[in-house]
């Protein structure tokens, strides 16, 4: 594809810092942050601010900027060897220097996401792109992500456009600037999508390339571990923010093998669903693709009821929200109001055994709280690979809501 840029998203640290300086080794164009700084000083530079490429004269700049809650959506180890600044007003800092190194035409290539108002499934970004371009009004073109907003024709803030191209490669970005050389300013900007259909054709060399891979993994990829009698509800409008069978299947599972009391998942963990018929192993990769490990611990009720709170707290801004086994709790106006464990009452001294993940025992996803339990203990065992062998002993799955969360 011979990109010219990337920036850094919160997914390139689930493999960790030193995976990270590795992949950069590989590639050919430069890995773009100018908010996001490595604190520990014996790692090599993860990335450069901003880059300046000339193409037909003119002298482009493209400044990097990252969602500033990367320290809350990664593993806390990652975390706290990251520093990070708020985007918007790093990128005012950097656009003197840009210009100052011979830039003309200035974008900004954004991992923070655009707060979508109205929708179910709304991320609240407190420091999002419209903020950034209000702020920043001499950036002509934000090429943003995070939010997998798709935007077909763009958007407009004041005069600055705004381009999202959805998600999983199912369309490309295009964007058309017009450039006045006298001016030295943009006259005229517009944005389209282009779809990517397998009917439009293949890039032979590339899919021979692919199939090499292919091959070799679909041996293990479609083993059929076995059937779900009904549809395992992922889809991530749902999974975030209200009960959905999967997620109770999920915590149902992690909580019979650990014996545990209570078992909690953020809905954010969970992205895909598994629809009725035959379970293969590419299913549970899928839906389960972080690699997190099954971590217990020991929490009081008090914490308990602070940790849901939490979850529906910050659920439009990550994927807090969490799905349960062994408790059920109520909310009204996002407020908990009531919850019960193992059929009673929870009281805030009482002491239960609690399973989840090590991302959330990290203080992910705002969890915090979970970071103050007592005897935490981290299996080393991901989750999808216990969800597997689950379903290899236990072939026949059907899972149902049961009111474990009513949300008013």
């Amino acid at each position: 594809i011979r990109y010219d840029a990337m920036v850094l998203g919160n997914h390139e640290f689930d493999g960790g810092i030193p995976k990270l300086v590795k992949q950069r080794e590989w590639v050919t164009f430069p890995i773009l942050s100018a908010n996001v700084h490595n604190a520990v000083l014996s790692q090599k530079k993860l990335n450069d601010p901003f880059v300046i490429l000339e193409r037909e004269g003119i002298k482009i700049g493209i400044l990097g900027l990252t969602t500033d809650t990367l320290k809350k959506v990664v593993l806390r180890n990652v975390a706290e060897s990251l520093e990070v600044e708020n985007p918007a007003e790093v990128a005012k800092t950097q656009v003197p220097a840009m210009k100052q190194a011979g830039a003309e035409l200035l974008i900004i290539l954004s991992h923070v996401g655009i707060s979508e108002s109205g929708s179910r499934s709304e991320r609240v970004i407190a420091n999002d792109e419209v903020k950034i371009a209000k702020e920043v009004p001499e950036i002509p073109l934000i090429v943003g992500g995070h939010s997998h907003t798709l935007l077909p024709d763009g958007k407009k803030v004041g005069e600055t456009l705004l381009v999202q191209a959805g998600e999983k490669g199912e369309y490309l970005g295009r964007v058309d600037l017009i450039w006045d050389r006298d001016s030295k300013k943009v006259v005229e900007s517009k944005a389209s999508v282009i779809p990517v259909l397998p009917t439009d054709g293949e890039e032979m060399n590339l899919k021979k390339s692919l199939n090499k891979y292919r091959a070799r993994v679909s041996r293990l990829l479609d083993e059929v571990l076995g059937t779900t009698e009904n549809e395992l509800d992922g889809e991530r409008e749902n999974i975030r923010h209200q009960e959905t069978n999967f997620g109770n299947f999920i915590c149902d599972v992690i909580r019979k093998i650990t014996k545990s009391d209570v078992a909690i998942f953020n809905g954010g963990g969970i992205r895909a669903s598994i629809p009725r018929g035959k379970i293969k192993l590419r299913d549970i990769y899928r839906a389960l693709p972080f690699r997190n490990t099954l971590t217990t611990a020991v929490i009081t009720g008090k914490q308990l009821k602070e940790a849901l709170q939490t979850g529906l707290k910050f659920q439009h801004n990550t994927g807090s929200f969490l799905q349960v086994s062994g408790i059920e709790y109520k909310a009204k106006d996002g407020m908990l109001t009531f919850v019960r464990v193992q059929g009673a009452v929870v009281a805030e001294t009482a002491e239960y055994k609690i399973v989840s993940n090590n991302f959330l025992f990290g203080g992910g996803d705002y969890l915090d709280v979970l970071t103050e339990t007592k005897d935490i203990q981290d299996t080393g065992t991901p989750v999808e690979e216990l969800l597997a062998k689950y379903i290899r002993a236990h072939p026949v799955v059907y899972a149902k809501t049961e009111k474990r969360i009513v949300l008013e």
